[in-house]
């Protein structure tokens, strides 16, 4: 079934409370993880790794010599067939990856595989009939896979992986498939409950083969749960292999099995459970995160019906007492009133404790449909508020401890600086005993200048004594250049404490480096990374093109709207987040199931209420977006994904002593809400959801950035460099 209805649920209670006083305390330390679903797109695998991604299942779809004879990789001189790597039927008009593409990957990202474990289900698909039989397609079928087998088992060897291959489907020693039994052992099998031996629930025997069946992997019917529980879970509550469920999107269905599987757990069974996804591994953390000790879907009374959130983070650590911590900061609109509110949490961000909640005393004009920008920055051992609205108007706060404010200055950018309106202006740190601000601007000369859709200026916000004095601007005016209108957009930058190695040039220690992300009419978005140096007359290009040293070029990155962006050093490496509204998913089950196109050669289609982000190292976005041929995706090295539904998302980076993190938060979808992508659907809120889960593998290596090289190019699609 979909869904649990409210009857299954009667029948999860008495279960619930038979096991509540021996499950408990064990279940809240068992991991609840995830198997990545249908990944048949080994271009995905780097990302899917780095995402924290331990599981796999790939789809080994036997298909004729004829068909193969399509796909570039076939060689087989006994023309017995092949398996190219899809869920649903093949088609000769696509490439798809092969089984040797996995076993390239495994050799590529060898000493990863050698310190962490992986699991990889083969779900073999359109088997021949009567696999035991003598018919010649049936004993193709049964030495490709002794092939194989052979292959990755000498792989897994000589190179000492910690590599384990799980038969799945039609290979596994099913009724008519005897034969199977001692073939290919030891590798072990799952078990279905409509599909496999039933005496193999709770039996081992050898001679019968059930010692195969080793892994309880069963659908969304609850009905099966109820069942596998009342029966302790027969023999898989001492095997070491977790529980699976295939294969939930929606939140609903991912937190009532969640909660099932908590209240039901055996104390003796380590492995867990794991859900089998065709989400993205940060959605699935988001929606799961009561029980996923991986992810942040906070929703509050606080923050019912409320709209327009901006988020910053404030690093209060050195402060003394019990008020030493990390600072969420979050302006928001209710009912035509501003407020802020401080909230304290700790690293990795899993909680929030609410410090203050307060009306703005003071009016945020322009401020309009979440026209500003909230940010803040350290200076000279105090630490700034800024709230930019789109009129121009900036206001600075002192924060004098968290959750305790005092207007520092009022800055009118349309009078200062001669803009007749902002896109967004971020206050950050630079070397200054006051905060710099970055802002993206439209003035007069853009409005007769069709080719300048906006312009990045930096500038030094004055001190209260100087505060009539012209702001002192610290780079030339950049004029921004997009072949379609501009409908909104967002800055960070960063002063650099080091030198950054881009390509053949260098951004310098004590450079600006700017992370320029603009939204156009065709929901696209744009982006644009650049350094400068304070005080000098050009600047120099990172992503994007510059022209007579004043205009850059943006590249488009991705599809959507209301592009939000942050950037943060770690260990003097840029980590540069966007995330926006009006996404595309590149996985779901339809997308990873279907034929074609393939993920990675699918062209992104602007999707209502998806939230997509894209984060990773400078070099990472560097080599994705520096031709400007290729829309990020999750098969790029830029970490991408679908992460929730709804709208108007805001983000802060923030670093920890060995990581970076985030907090983001959105409006919530609400009322009679539907999937209209299929990515997965949330729970409705109708207020502002804040969502987090754990940033993995943000620092590169050069592992990172060469294993995919070693495969095969889509024929179509994107290109993967």
């Amino acid at each position: 079934g979909d869904f649990i209805t409210e009857s299954m649920l009667s029948s999860c209670v008495v279960l619930v409370c038979l096991s509540c006083l021996v499950a408990l305390s064990h279940a809240a330390n068992s991991p609840i993880i995830w198997q990545f679903h249908s990944a048949n797109d080994v271009f995905e695998w780097e990302q899917m790794l780095d995402k924290g991604t331990r599981f796999f299942k790939v789809d080994p779809h036997f298909s004729s010599h004829k068909f193969c004879t399509s796909q570039s990789w076939y060689k087989d001189a006994q023309k017995r067939g092949c398996f190219p790597l899809s869920h649903d039927s093949p088609s000769e008009s696509v490439a798809y990856h092969s089984l040797d593409d996995i076993l390239q990957f495994l050799k590529s990202r060898s000493t990863r595989f050698q310190q962490e474990k992986a699991y990889i289900s083969l779900c073999f698909k359109d088997a021949p009939k009567n696999i035991c039989g003598v018919l010649p397609a049936a004993k193709s079928w049964l030495s490709l896979i002794d092939d194989f087998f052979g292959e990755a088992n000498q792989l897994v060897s000589s190179l000492g992986l910690d590599v384990e291959f799980i038969f799945d489907g039609s290979a596994t020693p099913t009724a008519g498939n005897e034969c199977l039994k001692d073939r290919w052992r030891p590798w072990n099998c799952t078990y279905i409950s409509d599909e496999s031996p039933s005496e193999a629930f709770h039996s081992n025997d050898l001679d019968k083969g059930y010692d195969r069946f080793q892994v309880l992997d069963d659908s969304e019917n609850i009905l099966t749960w109820i069942s596998s529980s009342q029966q302790n879970w027969g023999k898989f509550s001492n095997t070491s292999y977790p529980l699976m469920l295939w294969e939930p999107s929606d939140q609903k269905v991912i937190q009532q099995y969640g909660e099932f599987f908590r209240n039901n757990q055996t104390p003796n069974h380590d492995p867990g459970f794991v859900f089998n996804i065709n989400i993205d591994p940060a959605m699935f953390v988001v929606y799961a995160s009561p029980f996923s000790q991986e992810g942040l879907n906070f929703r509050n009374d606080q923050f019912l019906s409320a709209k327009y959130p901006q988020v910053t983070v404030i690093d209060f650590s050195s402060m003394s007492g019990n008020g030493a911590g990390k600072y969420l900061i979050t302006t928001y609109e209710r009912n035509a009133q501003w407020f802020i509110s401080t909230s304290r949490f700790t690293s990795p961000l899993r909680t929030l404790e609410n410090i203050s909640t307060q009306p703005l005393n003071f009016t945020l004009r322009g401020a309009v449909n979440a026209q500003y920008k909230l940010s803040s920055a350290s200076v000279d051992k105090s630490t700034y508020i800024s709230i930019c609205t789109s009129l121009g108007v900036c206001s600075i706060l002192k924060v004098i401890e968290p959750g305790r404010y005092q207007m520092y200055l009022t800055v009118e950018l349309t009078e200062a600086i001669s803009v007749t309106s902002i896109l967004s202006a971020t206050a950050f740190s630079c070397g200054t005993r006051v905060p710099c601000v970055s802002a993206l601007t439209l003035d007069a000369e853009s409005a007769q200048d069709a080719s300048c859709q906006a312009y990045l200026q930096i500038f030094v916000v004055p001190s209260t004594a100087d505060s009539l004095k012209p702001l002192s601007t610290v780079m030339p005016k950049v004029c921004i250049q997009t072949s379609v209108p501009v409908v909104g957009g967002d800055v960070a930058t960063v002063e650099l404490l080091e030198d950054v190695i881009v390509d053949s040039s260098v951004c310098n220690k004590g450079d600006f480096l700017s992370f320029v992300s603009l939204a156009t009419e065709d929901d696209s978005i744009h982006t644009g990374i650049v350094c400068t140096s304070p005080m000098m007359t050009a600047i120099r290009s990172v992503v994007g093109q510059i022209k007579n040293e004043s205009v850059l070029i943006p590249v488009r990155s991705d599809v959507g709207r209301n592009s939000k962006v942050s950037v943060v050093l770690q260990r003097g490496v840029p980590i540069l987040m966007e995330v926006h509204d009006t996404g595309y998913c590149h996985n779901s089950h339809s997308h990873n199931t279907r034929a074609a196109p393939t993920v990675c050669a699918a062209a992104p289609k602007a999707t209502e209420n998806v939230l997509v982000y894209n984060v990773g190292s400078l070099d990472r976005w560097i080599a994705d977006l520096k031709d400007g041929t290729m829309l990020l995706s999750s098969c790029g090295r830029v970490q991408h994904g679908a992460y929730d539904q709804g709208t108007l998302p805001s983000v802060a980076l923030y670093s920890t002593d060995d990581s970076t993190q985030f907090i983001e938060a959105h409006e919530g979808l609400h009322g009679d809400i539907t999937d209209k992508g299929g990515c997965g659907l949330p729970l409705p809120f109708d207020g502002i959801v804040m969502d987090s889960w754990t940033l993995r593998n943000q620092i590169p290596s050069e592992l990172s950035r060469s294993a995919n090289q070693k495969l095969r190019r889509p024929r179509t699609g994107l290109r993967f460099n």
